[in-house]
C-alpha cells in the first residue's frame, strides 16, 4: 500500500514536470504547426524510476496536456506516441546503463516515425516530412539531455536510494 502510494506521487510529480519541460523548455518551429520541447528528457528519466503502467501515464499524461496548451490537434497522438515511447526502458537498473541508452534509439524512432504519420494525415507528405527533421533534432536533444541527467543523477546517493524505494 506504502509503496503505490509513493508510486502514484512521483507519477504525478512526474507528469508535472514532463508538462513543464514540454511547455515551458519549448520552441516552435518552422510554419508554427509544431515545436521542440525537452520533455522527453523527462519521459525517459522517470521511465528509468517508475515500473510500468506507471511510467505510461507520467508520459502520457504530462505531454498531452502541455500539447492541450500548444497545440492541441497533437494531443490524441501524443497520449499514443509518447506511451509507446516509455515502455522501452526499464526500471531494474541505474538509469546510467547500456539498457537505458540503446533503447533511446527504438524511442527516438517511434517519436518520429508516430509524428510522421500523424503529420502526413494532416499536412500531407511533403509538409510531414519537412516537420521530422525538427522532430529528429527533438529526439536527438532530449536524448542528450537524459544522457546527462542520467550520469549526474548515477552519482546521487539519495537518488539511487529513493530508486530502490520505488521497486
Amino acid at each position: 500500500m506504502q509503496k503505490n502510494i509513493k508510486r502514484l506521487t512521483i507519477t504525478a510529480l512526474a507528469a508535472a514536470l514532463v508538462f513543464i519541460f514540454t511547455r515551458f523548455f519549448s520552441m516552435t518551429y518552422a510554419g508554427g504547426n509544431g515545436y521542440i520541447h525537452l520533455g522527453d528528457s523527462m519521459i525517459y528519466l522517470f521511465a528509468t524510476l517508475l515500473p510500468m503502467p506507471y511510467r505510461i501515464f507520467a508520459a502520457s499524461i504530462g505531454a498531452s496536456i502541455a500539447d492541450l496548451t500548444l497545440a492541441p490537434i497533437y494531443t490524441i497522438p501524443t497520449i499514443i506516441i509518447k506511451a509507446a515511447m516509455a515502455i522501452w526502458f526499464t526500471n531494474k537498473k541505474s538509469s546510467y546503463s547500456f539498457r537505458n541508452f540503446v533503447v533511446l534509439i527504438p524511442s527516438t524512432i517511434i517519436l518520429i516515425a508516430g509524428y510522421l504519420l500523424y503529420d502526413i494525415t494532416i499536412y500531407g507528405k511533403e509538409s510531414a516530412f519537412f516537420y521530422s527533421q525538427f522532430t529528429l533534432i527533438q529526439g536527438i536533444a532530449n536524448a542528450i539531455v537524459f544522457i546527462t541527467l542520467s550520469i549526474i543523477l548515477s552519482k546521487s546517493k539519495a537518488y539511487t536510494s529513493f530508486k530502490e524505494e520505488l521497486m
